[in-house]
Parts: structure tokens; sequence; C-alpha cells
């Protein structure tokens, strides 16, 4: 079988999508790396299947979640954010390390600001779609440079530009929730296409980020002309992305083997944003994760039946 782990965008609330994988983990018995074939993932999404790609665990991917990333969100502005985050992720990622250093199949959605299209960097030309021979993992950027450029939710932070060492040309990019906050199809695209897997052999794994109740509408002043415009807006736009991929994937590919685990929660003490910092707020929301994952383990248990052996 060839298994896909899929994550959505959602700033902090990455730490909900820990909470389920978690006990994934330990159902599984080590680490998510020996268990899964492509990593896929949009914005926070990226860092996370990234940061398993590197073998790392899921009590250590948490610990950036709350000592680091939550500084980079209390920066007061999109360039002090921006800033902060480069120098978090050079720091966990390595500031020069590059996708040859992946040793399974990462895909990292961004969104590419001159096409408006998407940008996906890639670990491998078997799941390019074209020009193969002159394929270059991850269009040559480092890993950090590609993180950036998935979690550049402007105006929360600033777009990034890069150097795109295959078409030597440099391009823009923003956040990828702006055309896929969940990742999904394309993760399944890449499998039934380049990467030439049968449905039948297919098992696909989906973790969302919670929806919860906003905790504040925080008004910003958008670029030179200082329109006022609700973050609110653009908190919409990316669940509605993740919510229609979502749907297309159901409904459409109904023959795939495939788990989504993205519950709501409405209780007032799990008020939240992209942007949460607060500690406390951030373990509540861990831990709402946890229990995700128990109410559908029922479904996993049956994709991964070698997890409850003995």
């Amino acid at each position: 079988m060839f298994k896909i782990l899929s994550l959505d965008g959602g700033g902090s609330k990455g730490v909900y999508s820990l909470g389920v994988l978690f006990e994934i983990e330990k159902r599984l018995g080590s680490s998510l790396y020996n268990h899964f074939d492509y990593f896929y993932g949009c914005s926070t999404g990226a860092i996370i299947a990234s940061a398993l790609a590197m073998k790392k665990t899921i009590e250590e991917i948490k610990v950036l979640y709350i000592e680091k990333i939550p500084k980079v969100m209390k920066c007061f502005s999109a360039t002090k954010r921006s800033q902060s985050l480069r120098k978090v992720l050079e720091e966990y990622f390595g500031k020069e390390i590059r996708f040859d250093a992946f040793t399974k199949h990462v895909g990292i959605v961004a969104t590419m600001v001159e096409d408006r299209a998407p940008r996906i960097f890639k670990t491998n030309r078997d799941a390019a779609f074209g020009r193969k021979a002159t394929f270059i993992e991850g269009f040559g950027c480092t890993i950090a440079e590609a993180l950036l450029a998935s979690c550049a939710a402007n105006p929360f932070f600033n777009d990034i530009r890069l150097y795109d060492k295959n078409n030597k040309t440099y391009f823009t990019c923003r956040d990828g929730g702006y055309c896929a906050n969940n990742p999904t199809l394309f993760a399944i695209i890449d499998a039934l296409k380049p990467l030439d897997i049968d449905k039948k052999d297919l098992i696909v794994i989906n973790i969302g980020t919670g929806d919860f109740p906003r905790s504040h509408n925080i008004r910003l002043n958008i670029g030179s002309c200082k329109h006022v415009l609700s973050k609110d807006l653009i908190l919409d736009m990316f669940d509605t992305s993740s919510n229609t991929n979502a749907s297309i994937v159901k409904y459409l590919l109904d023959d795939i083997n495939i788990l989504r685990i993205s519950d709501s929660d409405s209780h007032p003490s799990l008020k939240t944003n992209i942007l949460e910092y607060n500690i406390e707020k951030l373990e509540k929301i861990f831990l709402r994760g946890r229990k995700s994952f128990g109410d559908a383990e029922d479904f996993f248990k049956k994709l991964f039946p070698e997890a409850y052996k003995g």
C-alpha cells in the first residue's frame, strides 16, 4: 500500500493536527516517517509534514509549536512575523539544507503570485508532471525558503521572493491556503498520475486544524492605500478552501481509502485564530486533537489493522 499523510494549513492551530498525530504515532508504535510514503502539507501543515519527513517525532515537533511559534505569532507586524518565522525555520531545518536532504516524497504547497496558481515544491522527479529531465528538487530552494513561501499568509505575513534554479528566474509566493489550504487533492493526483499508484493500493490520512470559535476580530491596515480589511475575511477563505477540497475528494474519489480528521468544537475556552500565542490555549487545542483521533479510531483501525495486532 502507498500511504499519504496530508496536512492542512491553519497557523498556530497546527497544534490540533499534532494532537491527532500524537495518537496516531503512539498507535503505530514509532515515528510516522516509518509508516507513510508521501508527506504533503500546506502552510503550518507543510512545517509539520517536513519535520516528519526529517524523522522528527510528534513530541519534538510540539516543542517547536509551544516554545517557538507563539513568539512568532506575538510579533506586531507582518514584517516582524516573517523575519521571526524565517529565523525559527532556518534554526530548525537548517539555513542551507535543501530538498535532497529528504529521503521520502514531500510536497509543499504555496501560491505563485505572478501566475495566480499553485506552486508545489517537490522532492522527487518521479512526482513531476513534465520536464523530468531538468527537474530540480524544490526548484533549488532551501527547505526553510519553501516553508516560508507556503506560510506567507499575506496580510499576516509578507510575500516571499525566491529564485527558481530550474527556470533561472525569480518568482513571488504567498500562503498555499490561497489555492489549497487542504492539499489532499494535489497529493492524490501526484500518486495516481506521475507516480502511477493504483487506487486500490492507496491509503490517505488527511488531518485538518479543527474548527473553533474565532477569538476576536482584529482589523489590519493593508498596503499604502491603508484599506481596512477584517482578518476574518481571509480566515474564512482559508477555511472555505479546506472544506471545498475535502468535499471534492469525498464525492469524486469515494473509491479511495481516505480518512479526514478535523472536528468542530464550539466551547468558549477554545476561541482562537491562526495567530494564537497563548500557551494554555494551545495545549487545550492539542488535547482536542487527541480526542478527535479517538472519535475516528474505528475507521483508522480498518486502514491500519497491523497497528492493532497483538
